[in-house]
């Protein structure tokens, strides 16, 4: 068989063999027919990872810390170069920065007062202002062309602001509102403090005036609310909710103003109507159409006032920016997508004061866009996805599920997106009890096989969904948090060197680039590393062969054997290997058979994982130092000949005292002739026709068969006589 040699083409240093490499089975396509030439494979030159990868990777290595890739930063994502050659990819489930000039700043809701009375966050993802008191609008969302405005029927006190939060108090008596800026929009609430508050007729229906311009507002039929814009941005509204202050802790934390925690919740009836459109046609609600709308909420009045309310009371419509990042579904009904003030809810909420949830998922979505814009695939080793469990209904550590899924419309309802599978099983346990919140881990095998999915894709999102292993069991009930950066995947990968090119045998070793001439011929193949630090980190590259008897043109896989052969070239460089000696490994040269041959490159850096590149595009090859037998010669009459060796690929013939022609490793085709000698090419059973140009009786002929290796026959030769005969090493005297 074969065996491996230190090669004498090497550009750089030579590092350590490679571990042994993965052994799959490829695909092959037949065995060349006999004397057809066969080219050495090339392949083109591989620009698969971007500038941007490679500098960072770079200044990495020579600074010895993290380098951001700074063209990759997203709101949701950033990927670091690593010293060690790798790169790190961290990711949320939402925006956890934002974009000013050249840079980046961290999403901060802190309200700060500006310079036209309006009070904004310090650095959100989207164009949202607060009220600073007065008789203007509650909240303006959008800018330029494409605004809303919701505005109450009263005048506004000046807010008192704290960190996220403006609270207008006593908008009516023992009645305060609440607007808290989140990342990706605000929260809504509005705080009844005593039942005497809540009987105030202002709360039986609730009337926001929503000015859209260049906006439309549409409701859907659960009653949640979405604001469209071309070229602007776009805000969704969960269907309004409302709960008190009875908290029961299996469901939750206490109730607060921004998140009702353990408490009841309980849906309210919407409507939206449209009284006028100006600056543009009535059947237009989009562009410089100004629209005034009037949403009108109405809390069931048991809920406002009946028996067993406890207060404060809270009252919530919100708007948040539509991602689609998170969504929660529950078999009772009821959804939201992307609300700030809804925590991830997942399991069977089977007590009476559920009010009909019934089971929920939840799901939510990370970027991987850093994989999207390579062509070289990316090759993931390790990969975590984390949540933040704020709640849980037992006292002991119960599972969840990651789950992957389809993507998922803001308008998902029961029983929300496809699985693809389960990816993890988590225990964990929070909140309850006295439980602090506990982030969950997920970072098994199918947790990076998911992620290296969408890298052989160069996909850019991954669907991901939080699920109760036992939908019926109300101990699995858990509450998570909708913080985006509570909810992040971590991905740790490297590129594989590129598939060798140029992979060829030795011209001395080979005729017509088909056929063997030695059972020890020299391999060789190119790679480059792909996932470059500055250093010249060593390639290996490893030749596998594949062989199947002479007797079966069409190899089939299943017949052959695959020995890989590990020998190492380094970076950009060129890597040989032969079969000359035989070691434990390869035990002996060639043996007379069809072959295949591919060649893998892998990266033998110390300081990194070891990826290997695919398989090359096998190339096909025969040896079979077998001689054929003596040629039949069959005189036809008039210097006409047929001539039959089986196996043969051609023959060599020459007249009286002349030497038969030898064929150059280079010739693959025999069809040549003059007055003394000349080639002929055989057909796939060994015969051939020949006439001889000036044929005499009194002429001798010789001939030779050769193999598509161009070994030769013993000779045969006719008697000087023009009548059909045949011999074989004929002791005649004759001109030789």
């Amino acid at each position: 068989m074969m065996k491996k040699t230190v090669p004498v083409t090497l550009v750089g240093a030579v590092a350590a063999a490679a571990t042994a490499l993965a052994t799959g089975s490829a695909a092959h396509a037949a065995a060349p027919a006999h004397h057809s030439p066969m080219t050495h494979q090339v392949a083109a030159p591989s620009t698969s990872i971007p500038a941007a990868f490679r500098s960072a990777s770079q200044a990495a290595t020579r600074t010895h810390r993290g380098v951001v890739v700074s063209s990759q930063t997203t709101p949701t994502s950033q990927l670091t170069a690593l010293p060690n050659g790798q790169f790190k990819l961290d990711t949320s489930a939402g925006p956890v920065r934002i974009q000013r000039g050249n840079g980046w700043v961290p999403i901060n809701t802190t309200l700060q007062r500006g310079t036209d009375g309006m009070i904004r966050p310090v650095a959100a993802t989207d164009q949202v202002a607060f009220s600073g008191g007065g008789t203007g609008p509650l909240v303006i969302l959008g800018s330029g062309a494409h605004t809303t405005t919701l505005s109450l029927p009263l005048t506004l006190p000046t807010p008192v602001l704290s960190g996220s939060s403006a609270t207008y108090r006593n908008i009516y008596p023992g009645v305060d509102l609440n607007l808290t800026a989140t990342g990706t929009g605000y929260t809504e609430t509005l705080v009844v403090r005593t039942a005497a508050a809540a009987a105030n007729p202002h709360l039986a229906t609730l009337r926001i005036t929503a000015t859209t311009r260049g906006m439309h507002l549409s409701k859907a039929h659960d009653g949640s609310l979405t604001l469209t814009g071309s070229g602007g941005q776009d805000f969704n509204a969960a269907p309004p909710a409302m709960w008190d202050s009875t908290n029961h802790p299996h469901l939750g934390p206490a109730p607060t103003a921004t998140d009702p925690g353990g408490a009841t919740i309980t849906p309210m009836s919407t409507t939206v109507t449209t009284s006028s459109t100006t600056g543009a046609s009535a059947a237009s609600a989009v562009g410089a159409a100004t629209t005034q709308n009037t949403i009108a909420i109405v809390p069931p009045k048991t809920a406002l006032t009946g028996p067993g309310v406890t207060y404060p009371l809270y009252i919530d419509p919100s708007f948040n920016v539509t991602r689609s990042s998170f969504l929660t579904v529950t078999s009772g009904g009821y959804h939201y997508d992307d609300d700030s003030s809804e925590d991830l809810d997942v399991g069977d909420c089977d007590w009476s004061y559920c009010n009909g949830i019934g089971v929920a998922r939840s799901f939510f979505d990370v970027n991987t866009t850093a994989f999207e814009g390579t062509t070289g695939v990316a090759h993931v080793s390790n990969a975590i996805v984390t949540v933040e469990e704020i709640w849980s209904a037992a006292s002991t550590a119960t599972d969840v599920n990651l789950e992957q899924t389809q993507g998922f419309p803001p308008t998902q309802t029961w029983p929300g997106p496809s699985s693809e599978g389960v990816l993890d099983t988590q225990a964990s346990v929070a909140g309850y009890t006295g439980h602090a919140p506990a982030q969950v881990k997920f970072g098994d095998a199918n947790v990076i096989n998911a992620f290296q999915g969408l890298a052989n894709a160069h996909g850019k999102t991954l669907y991901l969904g939080l699920v109760a292993p036992n939908e019926g069991d109300g101990d699995e009930w858990k509450r998570f948090s909708n913080v985006a950066s509570d909810t992040t995947a971590q991905v740790f990968f490297d590129y594989a060197p590129a598939t060798p090119t140029d992979l060829t045998i030795d011209p001395n070793d080979v005729v017509c680039g088909t056929y063997l001439t030695t059972d020890t011929p020299t391999f060789s193949a190119q790679s480059t590393d792909e996932n470059p630090t500055g250093n010249t980190t060593p390639v290996g590259i490893s030749f596998a062969t594949f062989r199947d008897n002479l007797t079966d043109p069409t190899p089939v896989a299943g017949n052959k054997t695959k020995t890989p052969i590990v020998t190492t070239g380094s970076a950009n460089g060129t890597a040989t290997w032969d079969a000359a000696t035989t070691d434990a490994t390869n035990p002996g040269p060639l043996y007379p058979a069809h072959w295949e041959i591919q060649a893998q490159a892998t990266s033998l850096a110390t300081d990194s994982t070891q990826e290997s590149s695919a398989w090359t595009t096998p190339l096909q090859f025969s040896y079979d130092p077998t001689a054929p037998a003596a040629p039949t010669i069959t005189s036809n009459g008039g210097g006409s000949f047929t001539l039959n060796a089986p196996g043969a690929a051609g023959f060599a013939w020459a007249l009286n005292s002349q030497e038969e022609p030898v064929p150059t490793s280079n010739q693959c085709t025999y069809n040549s002739t003059s007055s003394t000698g000349g080639l002929v090419t055989a057909d796939s059973t060994g015969t051939a026709s020949l006439t001889v140009p000036g044929w005499l009786p009194y002429n001798y002929l010789f001939v030779e068969a050769f193999t598509g290796s161009h070994v030769p026959s013993p000779e045969s030769s006719t008697l000087p006589t023009d009548t059909a005969s045949t011999t074989h090493h004929l002791e005649l005297p004759n001109p030789r």
